[in-house]
């Protein structure tokens, strides 16, 4: 049995090397389409088959459950019994045999924010004061009735209000703050700030309580238990090895929870990950645990250089233009594929003409990206249907649509960025944050470092080449500068 040949490839030299390791700790950083899915498949299968480890005693944890489910396909196909879960699915196994406990729905801190905004209309005149005060600074009359009228008439406004709120107090919770972080982070901030803490700590206490009082946790709570459920009992089951699939989006939490296991298994580790593609940074992921690897654990770092779904013009092009971030680690990587010019910049004047001419254009499996989900509705004319990921246009035609969010380890034939405008909405992004989201996370340390990554991410996701739909006389930073630095690489066109 070739225990190096895994789903029809064989795996090159340096997936061999890190698959083969002794090492305890090791962190494989693994380029876009260099086969990480894959050596994750050829370590488990060096472990049970040379190494004669049981499959029970594996344990794979990622962080989605397309992830895991891909995985468990090639594990069964293999008749591999290896554990493999969400670090979610992961958590709950651990506490559901000390505790009872319901999970909560993962849209009832958004339903209890609404709730209590609906609420205080009429009950709590100084919260009224507290949101006017957010918005405007100031408010006099009768705040009632001036709070009715403006909820009425500025519901965008609110919607981000929520969305900020909802935020926070998810970071708060994914961090691991004590109670005292609230008062902190109060005493910090400028006068509109402290009415945005005093809004927000109200609302998680209401939530905190709404918890507890129906004995539910939720998400966050879920890992966290699971943390102290380890620390006070042990693990039932324990582990020799476990490998990490996505390790770039490790949050502290998340980081904590893998950590005890590890330690109270004296199991080793294996990680593998991208910092290129670490774009979760809003939901909590630090990337300071994936670059700081060596110094937490001592383990070493090993790489993989060759990708196998780029051309070798684009990875180098994408590779330089991630790098101009000193913080990201440097790699190496080379494809045996050539394409002379894989970025194609077309210029339009109507947009939906412009992405109707190139979809006609080709053949094969096209990928749609934008940097947000409402970029969508540019693009669709009265022959396109959005149905659920795909664009229905042409029989013929295979056209799905995602945002960069959501595109990470697909690929297609062709790519198409709908977005690169310059704009508060385009790519990059340019929407500010609330100031007190520096407290919770992370600001950028390089020019919008993670921007640069999401943009990354969106254009290596193409076997061949990727279409950048631009408006005319109004192009995105990013877009300058690949005019300026990487012009060689580039088709231009223009469609009217």
């Amino acid at each position: 049995m070739d225990i190096f040949w895994i789903n029809g490839y064989y795996l090159d030299k340096e997936q061999i090397e890190a698959i083969t390791s002794v090492d305890k700790y090791i962190l494989l950083l693994a380029g876009a389409g260099s086969g990480k899915t894959t050596t994750i498949v050829g370590k488990v299968r060096y472990l049970i088959e040379d190494k004669k480890i049981k499959d029970e005693d594996i344990l794979c944890v990622s962080f989605t459950n397309n992830a895991v489910l891909h995985l468990k396909k090639i594990f069964d196909d293999y008749k591999y019994n290896v554990q493999i879960f969400t670090v979610h699915k992961l958590a709950l196994n651990i506490i559901s045999d000390y505790t009872y406990f319901s999970v909560m729905e993962s849209g009832y801190l958004s339903y209890i924010i609404n709730e209590y905004f609906s609420a205080i209309i009429l009950s709590d005149v100084l919260m009224i004061k507290c949101v006017l005060a957010y918005f405007f600074k100031f408010c006099t009359g009768d705040v009632v009735e001036f709070y009715k009228s403006f909820f009425v008439s500025n519901k965008d406004k609110f919607k981000k209000l929520y969305n900020d709120i909802e935020r926070v107090i998810n970071l708060y919770k994914t961090f691991m703050y004590d109670s005292n972080y609230w008062f902190y982070i109060y005493n910090n901030v400028g006068f509109r700030d402290k009415i945005l803490i005093i809004l927000i700590y109200k609302i998680y206490l209401i939530y905190e309580e709404e918890l507890k009082s129906c004995s539910m946790i939720d998400f966050s709570s879920m890992i966290k238990n699971a943390i102290e459920v380890i620390k006070k009992y042990g693990l039932k089951k324990k582990y020799k090895y476990v490998i990490i699939d996505e390790a770039q989006d490790m949050s502290k939490l998340r980081f904590e929870f893998i950590d005890s296991i590890v330690k109270k298994s004296n199991a080793s580790l294996f990680m593998v990950g991208d910092d290129y593609q670490s774009i979760y940074r809003f939901s909590g992921s630090d990337l300071d645990l994936f670059l700081n690897f060596s110094k937490i654990y001592g383990g070493i770092v090993k790489r993989i250089s060759m990708t196998y779904r780029n051309s070798n013009e684009l990875i180098r092009v994408c590779s330089h233009f991630i790098m101009r971030n000193p913080r990201q680690l440097k790699k190496n990587l080379c494809c045996l594929k050539s394409n002379l010019k894989p970025f194609k910049f077309v210029f339009y004047s109507n947009i939906r003409v412009a992405f109707r001419k190139i979809i006609d254009s080709l053949s094969g499996k096209i990928m749609v990206l934008s940097r947000n989900k409402f970029d969508i509705k540019d693009i669709l004319d009265k022959d396109m249907i959005l149905s659920n990921d795909k664009i229905i246009y042409k029989e013929n035609k295979d056209i799905s649509y995602y945002t960069v969010h959501a595109c990470k380890g697909m690929e297609a034939d062709y790519v198409i960025l709908i977005n690169n405008r310059n704009d508060c909405y385009g790519f990059p992004s340019k929407v500010k944050n609330s100031k007190i989201f520096k407290y919770f996370n992370q600001d950028d340390k390089f020019w919008y470092e993670e921007e640069r990554r999401l943009f990354y991410v969106a254009l290596t996701r193409t076997k061949n080449d990727v279409f950048l739909l631009i408006p005319c006389f109004n192009f995105s930073i990013f877009i300058w500068e690949f005019i300026i630095y990487y012009r060689k690489y580039i088709e231009f066109s223009l469609i009217r």
